[in-house]
């Protein structure tokens, strides 16, 4: 049985598993992002009116850099999930999103900042997928080139990279949208 889950049976006597998350701990060798020059950069308070902006902000940035719509679409997608989690765990703080580009690797890194100190917790993804919280990291590992975390001066940064699959220059490509 894994360590970081309980099973229990229910009055009716259906067995179900409860998660336990488990702190990562910063890598003994934390895998590097092909992090680059930073392109943008954005301050936002802890706050879920605010995650219209968080996914307008990278969605602008990464068009900018010619990356196709499922790449995008991707991207946005794990940007909210590391927003979302840093709403839960630093509610009262500010939140710093930046946009880097490694031109030469065709890779961009996606980073969040947040106020807490805890580091981030995963579920177990065998069954993360039964619980109504607690895939986003699951879906980071999934959909990202590499991803990682590391403590900062103000509490933490998270980050994700992915490779930029340009746009289709093949217009029989383009119609089929």
């Amino acid at each position: 049985m894994n360590p970081h889950s309980t099973t229990s049976a229910s009055p009716g006597g259906n067995a179900f598993v409860e998660l336990v998350p488990r702190p990562l701990a910063p890598p003994s060798d934390p895998p590097t992002a092909p992090f680059g020059p930073p392109l943008a950069e954005l301050t936002v308070a802890a706050d879920t009116r605010l995650a219209r902006d968080v996914r307008a902000f990278t969605r602008e940035h990464l068009v900018r850099m010619a990356a196709d719509r499922d790449t995008v679409a991707d991207a946005v997608l794990l940007t909210c999930e590391l927003y979302a989690n840093a709403l839960q765990h630093a509610p009262d703080g500010a939140v710093v999103l930046r946009v880097l580009h490694d031109r030469p690797s065709s890779t961009f890194t996606v980073s969040v900042d947040d106020t807490s100190r805890v580091p981030p917790a995963a579920a177990d993804c065998r069954s993360a997928r039964l619980q109504e919280s607690g895939r986003g990291l699951a879906l980071v590992a999934d959909l990202a080139l590499a991803w990682g975390w590391h403590p900062i001066d103000t509490g933490k940064r998270v980050w994700f990279s992915m490779s930029i699959v340009p746009i289709a220059q093949d217009s029989e490509e383009s119609s089929c949208a």
